[in-house]
C-alpha cells in the first residue's frame, strides 16, 4: 500500500512537471507565431496544469492539514489577491486564475512532495531536454526580435526562460561540464537578444554561482587555484565578447552603456506615471489595491495596455500597501532560508543565491511575480529547496535524539 502511494505521488508530480514542459514550449511557439490555434492550445494546457495542481494540493492538504508559517503567508497572499480582484471586478477568467494561482501552487506542491520523497530521476532527464528545447526555441525569437518583427519586446521576453530554468538544471544535473555549457549558452543567447537586464543576470549570476560553488564544494587547498582560474577565464571571456560585439555589430555593450541615460527604455516614465496615479487614489484603494493587473486593464500608462515593468510596483498598485507587505514577508522568508543555507555550506546555496539575483533584477525591471510565466521554474526550485531543507532539519533532529537516547 505504501509503495503504491509513493508511486502515485511520484507519477503525479512528474506529470505536473511534464505539463510545465509543454506549456513552456507552447508559450515560446506562440510568441514566435501568434496563431489562434497555438493560443487556444496554450491557454488550454495552462488551465490543465492549474487543474492538476489544485487536485494535487487539495489531496495533500486533506491528508496533512498542518499549515507551516511560510506556506500560510503565501496562501494568505493568494487568497488576498483573489478577494481584492473579485471586489474590484478584475477576477478575469482564465488569466487571473492562471497567473495568481499557478506558480504559488507549484511551489507548495513540490515543497510538500520533497518533504517526504526524493525528486524522480525522470525530472532530471526532462530538465536537460527542456533546457535544450528552450535554447533552440530562443534562436528564432531572437532573430525575429532583431529584425524588428511583431511586438519587439514581447517577442524576445520568453528568452528569459533560459535564465529562470537554469536553477533546475543546476539542481538536477550532476555533471559540472554540462552545467557550465548551459550557463555559457545562456549568456551568449541573452547577449544576442540585446536584453540588458537578462545579460546582467546571466553574467553576474554565473560569477555568483561559480565562486559560491567553490566555497561549498572545494577543499581549502584547491580554493585559491580555482578562484584564480575563474578570474582569468572571465577576463578572457569579456575581451572575446567585446571583440565579437565589434566585429558582428551586435550593439550589446552600446546598449549596456546607454542604461544610465535612456531611463531603462522609458521604464522610469512608466513608474512615475503609476506612482502618481497610486498616490492620487483614495485611501481605501491605496491600502487594499485596485485588483489583478489593474495597471494593464484599467490604468493603461500613456494610453498603452502594459504592465508596470516592475513587479513590486505592480503589486503596490494592484494590491496596495497590505498586499505588497504580505508578499514581501514571503520573500524575506526565502532570503532568510538562503542565508541559513549559506552559513551551513549547503550545496544548493549557489543556486538559491542565483534565484534571488533574478528576483532582484527581473522583479525591479520586468514582469516576474505578477505572471505565472518565467517565474514558474523558480517556484519549482524554491519548492524543492524548501522541502529538502525541512527534510534535512528533521533528519538532523532525529539523529540528535538517537544520540541523546543511546
Amino acid at each position: 500500500m505504501l509503495k503504491m502511494r509513493i508511486k502515485f505521488k511520484t507519477q503525479s508530480i512528474t506529470l505536473i512537471y511534464y505539463m510545465v514542459f509543454i506549456v513552456t514550449a507552447l508559450g515560446m511557439l506562440y510568441k514566435y507565431a501568434p496563431l489562434g490555434i497555438l493560443r487556444r492550445g496554450y491557454i488550454a494546457c495552462r488551465l490543465l496544469l492549474l487543474t492538476l495542481l489544485c487536485i494535487h494540493w487539495i489531496m495533500n492538504f486533506a491528508k496533512n492539514t498542518k499549515l507551516y508559517k511560510d506556506n500560510l503567508i503565501l496562501i494568505v497572499f493568494v487568497c488576498y489577491e483573489l478577494i481584492i480582484s473579485k471586489i474590484r471586478g478584475l477576477l478575469i477568467f482564465p488569466d487571473a486564475y492562471i497567473d495568481i494561482l499557478t506558480w504559488p501552487l507549484l511551489y507548495l506542491c513540490f515543497k510538500n512532495f520533497m518533504r517526504r520523497y526524493k525528486l524522480p530521476k525522470r525530472i532530471g532527464k526532462t530538465t536537460r531536454m527542456m533546457m535544450i528545447m528552450i535554447f533552440l526555441l530562443s534562436i528564432p525569437l531572437i532573430i525575429k526580435h532583431r529584425l524588428g518583427d511583431g511586438n519587439v519586446g514581447g517577442v524576445v521576453f520568453y528568452v528569459y526562460y533560459c535564465i529562470t530554468f537554469l536553477p533546475m538544471v543546476l539542481y538536477t544535473v550532476e555533471d559540472s561540464k554540462t552545467k557550465n555549457r548551459m550557463f555559457l549558452i545562456t549568456i551568449l543567447l541573452l547577449m544576442l537578444s540585446t536584453k540588458r537586464s537578462g545579460t546582467v543576470v546571466a553574467v553576474i549570476g554565473y560569477v555568483i554561482y561559480l565562486f559560491n560553488d567553490v566555497r561549498v564544494r572545494e577543499n581549502i587547498r584547491n580554493k585559491g587555484r580555482k578562484y584564480l582560474r575563474y578570474i582569468f577565464v572571465m577576463i578572457l571571456a569579456v575581451f572575446m565578447l567585446y571583440a565579437m560585439d565589434r566585429v558582428f555589430s551586435f550593439a550589446i555593450f552600446e546598449r549596456l552603456r546607454a542604461l544610465s541615460s535612456d531611463q531603462g527604455s522609458g521604464r522610469e516614465y512608466i513608474w512615475a506615471y503609476i506612482l502618481n496615479a497610486f498616490h492620487q487614489a483614495d485611501t481605501n484603494i491605496r491600502y487594499f489595491g485596485h485588483g489583478f493587473q489593474a495597471v494593464y486593464y484599467r490604468l493603461k500608462p500613456f494610453g498603452v495596455d502594459r504592465l508596470a515593468h516592475n513587479s513590486y510596483l505592480e503589486f503596490l498598485y494592484d494590491y496596495g500597501y497590505i498586499g505588497l507587505s504580505i508578499f514581501i514577508m514571503f520573500l524575506i522568508g526565502m532570503v532568510r532560508k538562503a542565508i541559513s543555507a549559506f552559513k551551513n555550506r549547503d550545496y544548493k546555496t549557489p543556486i538559491m543565491l542565483y534565484t534571488l539575483l533574478i528576483c532582484v533584477v527581473f522583479g525591479y525591471t520586468s514582469y516576474l511575480f505578477e505572471e505565472s510565466a518565467i517565474m514558474v521554474p523558480i517556484a519549482i526550485f524554491w519548492g524543492c529547496f524548501d522541502g529538502e531543507q525541512y527534510k534535512s532539519k528533521n533528519n538532523l533532529i532525529a539523529e540528535l535524539f538517537i544520540e541523546a537516547s543511546s
